[in-house]
């Protein structure tokens, strides 16, 4: 890993208004070096680091590895954002059937209440909702919720792999895993009970147990099973409300789009950056989120905690809907 390259990377996108960045793709935590990285985040005056990851490497047996003091150092659990990929709720090894998503719920899981235990507080679970886990939704957010964690989910990217029909997702064993219309009724369900259930938490003065915005929330249903929410079409064919910078330095369409070629061919998808500061997608996820006057609205929890207004109780992130 050239470690100042990614540093020189990251750099370019701050020099353009960027102050917080997400890594992930692969796993970088595989390598060791990448601890530099966390900690230059950490000391950075202006970034705030967000991590997606398995977990695995960081338990061996009941205690932490070395691995895990490594990145615990480096501030990878605080000050940045730490969220544990889970996809179903194993609580007991011998619960694991087989496969990297029984291993990686089971392990994150396990090490996420570790982290709560050693007062870490923003530390989160994440899952990916797909076909053969809609239904471990809601074990999972009770289980955070239970335990003094956070929980995040998002439905699965699939639609921008899929442009210029070089792969029909049916006969894909992973892209099979995709949510379809036939979910979206229990799908509904589901986000109804959740943005509910953290309604009620909010105005008891709970502290927040959901990471996504609740516009995020409220339009995944209708736009998440098949990824409809265009970037183009709502930004009038202008760069959506992203802004990735490949390794090789060059400027991509967004996350999922390699150049803006492949970007005006996107029929859309629903993986935007939602809620995230001064976003242009304001007006419309009010409009699409169905949002009456008197709802409770909380924006994404993961915001840039180096802006010297930070509020570490996250109370300027939720409001009552007004006129």
């Amino acid at each position: 890993m050239n470690i100042d390259f990614v540093k020189k990377v990251i750099e370019k996108q701050v020099k353009e208004g960027i102050n917080l960045i997400t890594y992930m793709g692969g796993d970088p935590l595989t390598f060791n070096e990448f601890a530099q990285v966390v900690k230059w985040t950490t000391d950075h005056p202006i970034l705030t680091g967000l991590t997606y990851s398995p977990c695995l490497y960081f338990l061996k047996g009941e205690d932490f590895s070395d691995k895990f003091y490594l990145f615990e150092e480096a501030g990878l659990f605080s000050p940045n954002y730490f969220l544990a990929s889970v996809d179903k709720l194993i609580l007991n090894q011998k619960d694991i059937e087989g496969g990297s998503s029984d291993f990686k719920s089971y392990f994150g899981l396990k090490l996420i209440k570790k982290l709560v235990k050693r007062k870490y507080k923003d530390v989160a679970i994440h899952q990916t909702v797909r076909a053969d886990n809609l239904d471990q939704v809601l074990p999972l957010y009770h289980w955070a919720v239970e335990n003094g964690a956070l929980f995040s989910l998002c439905p699965m990217v699939w639609k921008p792999y899929m442009r210029g029909n070089k792969a029909d997702p049916d006969k894909d064993d992973f892209f099979k895993l995709r949510l379809k219309d036939k979910h979206q009724g229990q799908l509904q369900e589901i986000i109804d009970y959740l943005i509910e259930a953290e309604t009620k938490r909010l105005r008891q003065g709970k502290k927040r147990s959901l990471i996504p915005s609740s516009a995020f929330l409220r339009l995944m249903p209708k736009y998440g099973p098949n990824n409809l929410l265009s970037c183009r079409l709502h930004r009038q064919g202008l760069r959506p409300n992203g802004h990735d910078v490949h390794p090789t330095g060059e400027h991509r369409w967004c996350i999922a789009q390699n150049k803006k070629t492949d970007g005006l061919k996107c029929n859309g998808c629903y993986y935007i950056g939602i809620d995230r500061g001064k976003s242009d997608y304001w007006q419309f996820e009010e409009l699409a989120g169905k949002f009456k006057k008197g709802d409770l609205r909380w924006l994404n929890y993961h915001v840039w905690k180096k802006d010297p207004k930070f509020d570490p109780t996250r109370k300027n992130i939720v409001f009552e809907v007004k006129d």
